[in-house]
């Protein structure tokens, strides 16, 4: 799945995520990231790779994490926190609730 493999390459070190984890917070780039994720269509029903399931679940956990890094880095916490809702609303969105 095309998806999965540009989740994963955003984990990467030239990924939006892999710069978050040094506090390297762009808009432009979150607004990129956000539009890929909302981009996103799993079927009801249909079976998500284990891979997809552990990038998807461990997205929200690591952007609290990147918050004081991108802080530290001058980055702009509003928008950060704006963007961190969003991600939680669009994965609510692609994956479903409990």
């Amino acid at each position: 799945m095309a998806y999965v493999d540009q989740l994963d390459a955003e984990w990467g070190d030239q990924g939006f995520l892999g710069k978050l984890r040094i506090g390297a917070f762009a808009a432009e780039d979150a607004t990129r990231f956000l539009t890929f994720l909302r981009g996103i269509d799993i079927p009801e029903g249909a079976l998500v790779p284990k891979r997809a399931v552990s990038l998807f679940w461990y997205l929200p956990t690591f952007l609290l994490w990147q918050r004081d890094r991108v802080a530290e880095q001058g980055g702009n916490l509003e928008t950060f926190d704006r963007f961190v809702t969003e991600i939680h609303n669009t994965l609510d969105r692609v994956l479903g609730i409990p």
